[in-house]
């Protein structure tokens, strides 16, 4: 079950609209009949009734505290719709807003980004500003046509024999924009991302390069291998559905495999991954291992969703959403965070939740600066 599922069914269940079916889901997400759980019985400090008779106001978050180890599986169904926890060794604490230390969090909020700000960068050096142009045809380079459709998808169509390159751009603080390459693959790039391709692909080898986050539909042509590379970074596909993560702050490239097969070729190192597996370049090696699929694809659903996350890994993603630089102050704890969260929300809204476990957070003229106790 998706993040995004998981909000609409508790939120659903809060107001006691539940279908049958519906419960079901809730039940079969979990293994057993979550409705009757008696960890509850455990748990200090909550009142489960009015906690998911609230869940439509959307708390921060629920004040929970364990007397024993929760498993995550549950808690990421019991939680409602901004969820932050904090983990502390084999245990998981979900901390509550307390409402008298309310955000010094100063001061001009930050609001998500609803406009699309990405450019075209054509073959000649001119640029296309995708927030105001017109819907239609953008340009014609070499007989292959340039359009825009009414919901913003960038199009390319026809064929050249020259190979001939253009960049889309889409920078921090802008939301996802999607595009459909000539030979019908699309690509959708996160905030803080750029591709160059050619605008008709020519030869025995479809190739492109690409910095940041995006999420790939290869159109498949046996004939003709598609190529991403990043750096010293290769990946080479038929036709597959995945997910590229190439940020150049992020300690790791990583590649998510959802259907087909990649195989990733890093200098004389190579590893072919299977769907559901995550390949990830860490200090030179590739390591392949078990996806966590939610938090990956959360971007593209219109999320935030960490399953076990350090503070400075949030803040690097809320940093490309919202377009702010992060000051850190002092040393900041290495402690474990899961958050939950609509990527339409305002940046305050889950600062004031992590500032519960102690971190304190301050917005200074599109700068997040971080002090930890």
């Amino acid at each position: 079950m998706n993040a995004e599922r998981r909000l609409y069914l508790l939120e659903r269940y809060g107001l006691n609209q539940c279908s049958p079916e519906e419960l079901q889901e809730l039940d079969d997400s979990l293994g057993e009949d979550w409705l009757q759980l008696d960890i509850r019985n455990e748990v200090v400090g909550i009142d489960w009734e009015k906690m998911y008779a609230g869940i439509m106001q959307r708390p921060s978050v629920v004040a929970i505290k364990n007397k024993r180890t929760i498993s995550l599986s549950w808690i990421k169904i019991a939680a409602a719709c901004v969820i932050v926890m904090i983990g502390f060794g084999a245990g998981w604490i979900l901390l509550k807003k307390q409402e008298p230390k309310t955000v010094p969090i100063s001061i001009a909020d930050v609001k998500a980004p609803v406009m699309n700000r990405a450019t075209i960068t054509l073959s000649n050096g001119s640029k296309i500003f995708l927030d105001s142009a017109n819907n239609g045809q953008l340009a014609v380079q070499n007989s292959v046509q340039v359009s825009k459709s009414a919901d913003g998808q960038i199009k390319y169509e026809g064929s050249s024999k020259e190979t001939i390159y253009n960049t889309l751009s889409n920078p921090r603080g802008s939301p996802p924009i999607d595009i459909m390459l000539s030979d019908g693959t699309k690509v959708w790039l996160n905030a803080g991302s750029a591709i160059t391709y050619p605008v008709a692909f020519t030869g025995k080898e479809r190739s492109i390069s690409m910095m940041g986050e995006g999420y790939f539909e290869v159109a498949h042509d046996a004939k003709h291998p598609f190529f991403i590379s990043h750096g010293k970074t290769k990946i080479e596909v038929l036709g597959t559905h995945f997910n590229v993560n190439a940020y150049e702050d992020e300690p790791s490239i990583a590649v998510t495999l959802l259907q087909g097969s990649v195989k990733i070729i890093y200098e004389k190192q190579s590893g072919v991954i299977k769907p559901g597996q995550q390949a990830r370049i860490v200090n030179g090696s590739i390591t392949i291992q078990k996806a966590e699929m939610d938090e990956v694809m959360a971007w593209k659903k219109g999320m935030f969703d960490f399953e076990s996350a350090d503070l400075k890994t949030i803040l690097r993603q809320f940093s490309r959403w919202y377009d702010i630089d992060v000051e850190y102050q002092n040393t900041i704890p290495a402690d474990k965070y899961f958050v939950i969260i609509r990527r339409s929300d305002n940046l305050s809204k889950v600062l004031n939740a992590l500032q519960a476990t102690g971190v304190e957070f301050k917005i200074e003229n599109k700068k997040l600066i971080v002090k930890s106790p």
